[in-house]
């Protein structure tokens, strides 16, 4: 869940209370959980890249895209292949 409006991701505890947001970039879209190294992704539309949240919710890294993806809206991790993938 992104809260586009405030370029934020809330952080929810176990009983469905938003307890912080987490900023990342411009108009966040969509969200995906790479089980394999815990990390959760950001869509960010209109910053042309993906925000990498860690088990801690600290941004780890922003990520810009380039090419004919570069306005991400939707996210997919393939665990077969340990890979994400965005389209916009």
């Amino acid at each position: 869940m992104t809260l586009l409006a405030k370029n934020t991701v809330p952080v929810i505890d176990e009983n469905n209370n938003v307890i912080g947001t987490i900023q990342v970039g411009n108009n966040p879209r969509g969200t995906e959980f790479n089980s394999a190294n815990s990390n959760i992704y950001v869509s960010n539309e209109d910053s042309s890249g993906l925000s990498v949240i860690d088990v801690n919710n600290n941004i780890i890294e922003n990520i810009q895209i380039n090419g004919p993806s570069d306005h991400p809206i939707s996210l997919e991790f393939n665990p077969a292949n340990n890979k994400l993938y965005a389209d916009g």
